[in-house]
């Protein structure tokens, strides 16, 4: 019987040493996770304020198209259009963005 017991409490502690070991592994593993987390929302705040320039200059560009001396014609305005309408949706994405990370959103 003593044996018996040994053997159920070697078990027993083998079992709590996996357990603990499998705890602490799953401990690293969500730090890890949130870690990359941190590192992804950092990247597309920083993405999207380097966009904001750009996006600012296709636009300008697009309302030249519009405003341009000789009359543009019809295709050109609707280039014209399109140009401004998928910039700004872009922005949108990136107000949206950066509202998540607190910051202010772009001026358009």
């Amino acid at each position: 019987m003593t044996d018996d017991v040994r053997n159920e409490s070697a078990r027993r502690k083998s079992a709590e040493e996996a357990l603990a070991a499998a705890r602490d592994l799953m401990r690293r593993a969500v730090a890890a996770i949130e870690r990359g987390e941190l590192a992804v929302e950092d990247f597309a705040q920083t993405t999207a304020k380097q966009l904001q320039p750009p996006l600012a200059a296709v636009r300008a560009f697009a309302r030249a198209l519009r405003t341009q001396s000789e009359p543009a014609s019809a295709e050109t305005l609707a280039f014209a259009d399109r140009i401004d309408a998928e910039a700004a949706y872009v922005q949108a994405q990136i107000a949206e963005q950066l509202a998540k990370g607190g910051q202010p959103p772009p001026a358009q």
